[in-house]
Order: C-alpha cells, then structure tokens, then sequence
C-alpha cells in the first residue's frame, strides 16, 4: 500500500520544518490563526496534550474524530454530528478545527461534543504525538483538508477514512494532478470519498484515478440551515441595528478583499433609486473589521 512507503513522510517532514518559521509567523500576524498557537506548540515541543484521554474501552466503542477547517466547515460538520449523535449517541466525539473562528463555530454547532482540540500541524512529530493522545476509532474531514501526513499516518494504522462534504475545484484539481506523486498516496487512504458535486468527484478521479468509494451526496451545508427566525426576532434584530420599519436591508456576506469596495459603489448607484436601502457588510474574515470601517467611512457612509 502507498502509506507503508517511508520516504514521502520523510520528505514532507523536511519540508514542513523548512517552512516552520514562515508558518509560525504567519500565525502570528493572522488573529483567527493567533490563538490557536499555544495549543499547537505544545503538540510540538511537549510530549502532552493537557489532561490524558482515556481509550475507548472496547472493539464496539468508537471515538469519532470530525475535522472541519473553519466556520464554514463547521456549520456542515454540525449537520452530520447530530445524525451521528442521533444514531450513535454511545461514541465519544472529538472535534477539531483549524482557525480560533472556527473553533467558536464548532463549539456552538457542535456543543455537546465530548471534546474539542485545534487539529494538529502535519509535521510527522505533531501528528504521531496527537493520534497516540486521541486514539481515534475513525476520522472524517470535511471538503478539502487534504493533510498528507496526517493521511498517511491513519492509513499506516489502518484507521477508518472518510472524506465528507467533499470539493476540489479546477484550480486545485490542476495542482494537486502536477505533483501526482506527492498527493496520489496519502489521497487513496480514505475509504469514503463523498462529494458534492459530479465535477468534484471527476476532478478526483483525475488525480486518484477510478475509485469505487467515490459518491456524490451533495452538500451538507443546506442540511444546517437554521429554521427562519419569527417575527418578533426579525424586530428585535432590526432595531438593534438601528434599522426603521420602512428600510430593505442588503447583506453582503463572507466579503473578500476588493469586494468591499465593488459593493459599495454598487450601493451608492442603488440608493439613487432606493433610497431607503440599506447595506451590512460582513467580511469573511473577523481581522479585516477595522479596515472595512475606515473603508466604508472613506466612501463617505
């Protein structure tokens, strides 16, 4: 099997410890990647992860491992975690995410959890050291967490794959199929492949080759909708945000940058014959808050 071959995680262990500063650095500077650094130094440099998890007692019991990368991640992992829960309420349910934002989201949507970590970094050492705290029965991640150690590491020990919610899109697709070599192995460890689209599952199939764990189930976050709010809500939110009766809100969510500034030329034009509109934009990403401030207060709003 392509996981029993030593040297690629050798290889990717040279790697990542070339990369570490700039990784490190970058997690610094990034204030959803900033408070998740302690924990995951201590996965590196200390041989504890806090408090030792006790193993599943018995072949029937499974503690389920659930990786979701961010917020969005989240929100569809929470979907799943509840029919899990609902069918096997006996597991023992790990969650893991990436970003400190995400881990929020997970918390919430996932909040009876048995217990909640930031997902290791995909250097040899970390990932050893967390599988050997955690002892995961299976592990599923969601859209495109492909982490080719922590792959190759549960593929060696034989442990349940399944990648859920699944997507790759062209550009990635295009990527991933130029370093065939490096990608193929640790992506053939997953036993489930489920995607969400046909293109999704084609441009797999492109790097992977033909796979029969391959399907396509569509996305999960239309599962995690939240039921619409009731008419009292809608009027307690509206006036918390100083909204009149008689004004239409436009949102703009999950904004980039240069988007923001698209969206409010397109806005100043659309007040000209709605005068009563009003517009709440949403940056993707908490940080950028204060810069979209200054952004909105130059356009004169």
């Amino acid at each position: 099997m392509a996981f029993r071959n030593p040297v690629l995680p050798l290889a990717l262990d040279a790697v990542y410890t070339a990369a570490a500063p700039f990784v490190w650095r970058k997690m610094k500077k990034k204030e959803r990647l900033r408070g998740t650094s302690p924990e995951r130094a201590d996965q590196f440099f200390t041989r504890h992860l806090g408090k030792d998890v006790p193993p599943v007692g018995t072949p029937e019991d499974i503690r389920c491992w659930l990786h979701a990368v961010s917020v969005g991640e989240s929100v569809a992992a929470g979907a799943l975690f509840r029919q899990l829960k609902n069918q096997r309420p006996q597991w023992d349910y790990l969650v893991t995410t990436t970003t400190e934002t995400g881990q929020k989201q997970a918390r919430e949507s996932l909040k009876t959890a048995d217990r909640f970590a930031y997902a290791p970094y995909d250097h040899g050492i970390c990932v050893r050291r967390f599988l050997h705290h955690y002892r995961p029965s299976l592990y599923c991640f969601f859209e495109t967490e492909f982490w080719p150690n922590l792959l190759l590491e549960l593929g060696r020990r034989q442990t349940p794959v399944f990648l859920v919610n699944g997507k790759l899109s062209e550009k990635s697709a295009k990527a991933y199929a130029r370093f065939r070599f490096l990608f193929r192995p640790p992506l053939l460890t997953p036993t489930r492949y489920f995607m969400q689209t046909d293109d999704d599952a084609e441009r797999l199939r492109t790097i992977i080759g033909a796979h029969p764990g391959i399907r396509v189930s569509g996305n999960l976050k239309f599962d995690a909708l939240p039921n619409p709010i009731s008419p009292e809500e809608r009027l307690e939110w509206r006036t918390r945000w100083g909204i009149k009766p008689d004004e239409l809100l436009f949102t703009a969510g999950s904004t980039h940058p240069t988007e923001e500034a698209l969206m409010l030329r397109a806005f100043a034009e659309a007040r000209q014959r709605v005068p009563n509109l009003r517009l709440m934009l949403v940056p993707r990403h908490p940080e950028r808050f204060s810069e979209v401030a200054e952004l909105i207060t130059s356009a004169g709003h």
